[in-house]
Parts: structure tokens; sequence; C-alpha cells
């Protein structure tokens, strides 16, 4: 499969956390891979109908670089909130399982909903 079949086939819309850090780590990976495409020479003649291919090229290849860009900055941030996500719910489990939700407890589930 091309690198620009493979970005169409991700996971687009993760709905759990297994799945956001499974398309980060999957972006990253074809950042690698397209990063380390080879360039044509930019200040090499090209002819016309040479030239206009190259601009189409080109352009698929910033395209595809920008679109990974952006998963994987969705990727990280998705990975990031589930994560502070099960943490705060293990905290709020583990508090009301230990014989209550403190106040303590509860100022500190407000103030990280808050963030």
């Amino acid at each position: 499969d091309s690198v620009e079949e493979r970005m169409n086939n991700l996971v687009q819309k993760p709905s759990t956390r297994v799945q956001a850090c499974q398309l980060l780590a999957k972006a990253k990976d074809l950042q690698r891979e397209v990063a380390d495409f080879p360039l044509p020479d930019l200040e090499a003649e090209y002819s016309d109908e040479e030239g206009d291919r190259l601009d189409i090229a080109l352009d698929k290849y910033n395209d595809l670089r920008q679109s990974l860009a952006e998963v994987q900055a969705k990727a990280e941030t998705l990975c990031v909130c589930w994560n502070k996500l099960d943490q705060d719910v293990s905290e709020l489990t583990a508090a009301l399982t230990s014989g209550g939700g403190s106040k303590i407890t509860m100022d500190r589930l407000e103030e990280s909903i808050k963030l």
C-alpha cells in the first residue's frame, strides 16, 4: 500500500485510549517514512510536462505531511486527555472505595476538570 492509502486507512475517530495511542504510533511511523522520501533536485532543469508532474507530486507530498502532522497532534491530545481522565477516575474510585469522597478529593477532581 502507498503511504497515502495507509494514511487514509488510519482510524480517524478513535473511540478508546488504546486506539488513540495506536493512531499516534502509526502517524509517527508514517511521518518518519514520508520524511525519508528522496526529493527530486528542485534546481534541475525540467521540461514543462516534467515540471507540472513535479508540482503535482510536491503538492501531494506537502498535503500528506500536513495531514499527518494534524493527525499526530490530535492523537497526542487525545492520549494525554484519556490518560488524565483514567488517572482522575482511578483516584476518585480509590477515594470512594476507601470510605468516602472527601472534600479534598472532590476539590481536586473539580480542579482537574477545569484544566
